[in-house]
C-alpha cells in the first residue's frame, strides 16, 4: 500500500523535509535576526516542521486507510502545504505583520502546496513524461496507494481549482490589490499545466460537469 515504511523514495523525501527545516534553524539561530522576532522565525519553523512530521506519518502509516478524496487532502496540507504554509507565514513575520494576518498567510499557504500536489499527482497520472522533465508513474510502480483510488482525476482537478481559489480569497482578505497579481499567475501556472498533461487527459479531468467533491 501507499507509505509502506520500506518505500526509500518517501523516506528520502521525509529526511529532506527535515534537513531542511533544520538547517534553516541552525542558520537563524547564528544569523541577523535577534530579539522577539528571531523567537517568533523560530517558532514557525518548529510549527512547520511538526506539521510536516504529522504528515509524513500519515503518508507512511495511515494512507490504507483513506477512503475519501480529503483524506488525501487532509494529510498534503500537513506535506506540501505544510512548507508553503511555513514560507508564506515567515514573510508575514519578517514582514511584522499581525498574528490573525500571519494565520491567513499561512492557511493561505497551505491550500496552495496542497493544491500544487495535487496538480503534481494529476501530471504523474497523465502528463507527458518529456513535457514533465521527469519519470513518471513512480507510485504506482511501487505499489502505494494514490489519491486515485478514492477520487476520480477530474474531482482531483477540481479540488486542486477549489483550494486555489480559496488561497486568492484569504489573501485578499489582506490586501486585495497586492495579491493581484497572483491571479495572473494562477493563470499561467494552468497554461503550464495544460502543456503538460496529454490531450486525451486533459479532456478527462473536464469532460463532463462535477456533480459532487469526495
Amino acid at each position: 500500500p501507499r507509505g509502506a515504511s520500506k518505500d526509500p523514495g518517501t523516506a528520502r523525501v521525509m529526511l529532506g523535509s527535515f534537513n531542511a527545516f533544520d538547517h534553516i534553524q541552525a542558520y537563524l539561530s547564528h544569523g541577523p535576526i535577534q530579539g522577539t522576532k528571531k523567537d517568533r522565525v523560530m517558532d514557525e519553523i518548529s510549527l512547520g516542521k511538526f506539521n510536516v512530521e504529522s504528515g509524513q506519518f500519515m503518508d507512511l502509516f495511515e494512507t490504507h486507510k483513506f477512503r475519501k478524496l480529503r483524506d488525501f487532502e487532509r494529510m498534503e496540507s500537513l506535506k506540501t502545504g505544510a512548507l508553503f504554509g511555513a514560507a508564506t507565514a515567515l514573510g508575514g513575520v519578517l514582514g511584522g505583520e499581525e498574528e490573525d494576518k500571519i494565520d491567513t498567510l499561512r492557511s493561505a499557504g497551505a491550500n496552495i502546496g496542497t493544491a500544487f500536489q495535487f496538480r503534481d499527482d494529476l501530471i504523474d497520472w497523465g502528463g507527458d513524461e518529456k513535457l514533465a522533465g521527469k519519470p513518471l508513474g513512480i507510485d504506482l510502480q511501487r505499489g502505494r496507494k494514490t489519491v486515485f483510488e478514492v477520487a476520480s482525476p477530474r474531482e482531483v482537478y477540481h479540488s486542486a481549482l477549489s483550494l486555489e481559489e480559496e488561497a486568492f480569497r484569504l489573501l485578499e482578505t489582506i490586501d486585495e490589490k497586492k495579491f493581484l497579481h497572483l491571479r495572473k499567475a494562477a493563470g499561467e501556472v494552468e497554461e503550464s499545466f495544460n502543456r503538460v498533461m496529454k490531450n486525451n487527459k486533459l479532456k478527462e479531468i473536464r469532460s463532463s460537469k462535477l456533480d459532487d467533491i469526495c
